[in-house]
């Protein structure tokens, strides 16, 4: 986790300040030190009574020139940048804004790699590969499907694969539409399969899952009920 640390200055102060910043750890971005931004614009206030300014008089509203200050920073260096600031700073009151950052790489990692979980997912679904399915799901993972419109523990969707694979050869995915989204992912398809009687089948689905630490922790599959019909037909 790193940090925006933004500060506003007198500007004949800012230079001192900034060093301050760079010295307690402020500005480092990879190999690089004392790293900042600046610009300058006007700050405005009027101290209030009990108050002791730098600048200015009590009841008086004051307008001074500064410049705002802005340094990215590591989160074990949080503490010690601030404290160089109040420290280094000229105003009584400081005016500071800390804001967490976001990593960027981070999130195209986790859509990598929710992606490559739909990849082996659906493989190993045109395989007939049972284990390698399962191996997709978090231990707790439950499977809903809208055709019955309940909710499966894993030992019944492994039960319910296991009996699809031995009934349903030269299984396929066509019209594939995979997108990953924060969490998760979702793909329509069609299921294409040969029954035991020669029988050629296809069923439009889809299927929605949400992704909790590398594994799929809920799967919701969603077919056409007509197609469907024909699975189920007796050979």
């Amino acid at each position: 986790m790193s940090y925006k640390v933004v500060v506003t200055v007198p500007v004949e102060s800012a230079e001192a300040l900034r060093q301050a910043i760079g010295a307690a750890g402020g500005g480092r971005i990879g190999s690089y030190e004392f790293c900042s931004f600046s610009v300058r614009g006007q700050g405005r206030f009027r101290p209030g009574p009990g108050a002791r300014p730098a600048i200015g008089e009590i009841g008086r509203l004051e307008t001074v020139e500064e410049e705002r200050l802005e340094v990215t920073c590591a989160a074990d260096m949080l503490a010690a940048v601030t404290t160089a600031i109040r420290q280094s700073h000229p105003y009584e009151e400081v005016a500071l804004d800390i804001y967490a950052l976001a990593d960027a790489d981070a999130g195209v990692t986790a859509s990598a790699e929710i992606r490559s979980l739909a990849e082996r997912f659906f493989a190993a679904a045109e395989a007939g590969d049972v284990d390698a399915l399962m191996a997709c799901y978090a231990p707790d993972a439950v499977v809903w499907h809208n055709h019955d419109a309940r909710e499966e523990t894993l030992g019944e969707t492994r039960a319910f694969f296991e009996g699809f694979v031995a009934l349903i050869s030269d299984l396929r995915m066509t019209e594939r539409r995979l997108e990953v989204f924060p969490g998760g992912f979702v793909q329509q398809h069609v299921i294409n399969g040969v029954r035991k009687d020669g029988r050629r089948l296809a069923v439009p689905s889809c299927v929605v899952a949400r992704v909790k630490a590398g594994k799929i922790a809920r799967l919701d599959e969603y077919f056409d009920f007509a197609a469907v019909s024909q699975f189920r037909e007796r050979l």
